[in-house]
């Protein structure tokens, strides 16, 4: 995964770490497995141009419905999983309104941002 410009193998190594530790709790935990859609690496790093010193990781989770319980439960989830990074990593949620349309932040997602997706 290159994230860094310049490279910084060691930390993307972490991340790549953390990400698929990440990825595989989703798929155990059957309430997260139900709530999330897609995650991913959105931004400056989805680009590779994230910097180690000046730049923070951004993930994005798009969620199947709007539910604030199950988004705090995801937070926590989240960032226990990415605590102890040497760099910070925040997640973003994006889901549809509850109108089943999407809202304009999904909008802005899906058309103004770099992404690399897994699909869960």
């Amino acid at each position: 995964m290159k994230i860094f410009h310049p490279p910084n193998p060691k930390l993307e190594k972490e991340i790549e770490r953390k990400t698929s530790a990440f990825i595989e709790l989703i798929h155990k935990d059957k309430k997260l497995k139900k709530y999330i859609k897609a995650f991913g690496l959105t931004g400056t790093a989805a680009r590779g141009q994230a910097s180690p010193r000046a730049s923070d990781i951004d993930f994005y989770c798009i969620t199947n419905y709007i539910n604030p319980l199950h988004e705090a439960y995801l937070f926590k989830k989240f960032n226990k999983a990415f605590k102890n990074l040497e760099i910070d990593a925040d997640v973003l949620t994006f889901s549809p309104t509850v109108y089943k349309k999407p809202g304009l932040m999904f909008y802005e997602l899906v058309n103004f941002a770099n992404l690399k997706i897994t699909v869960l």
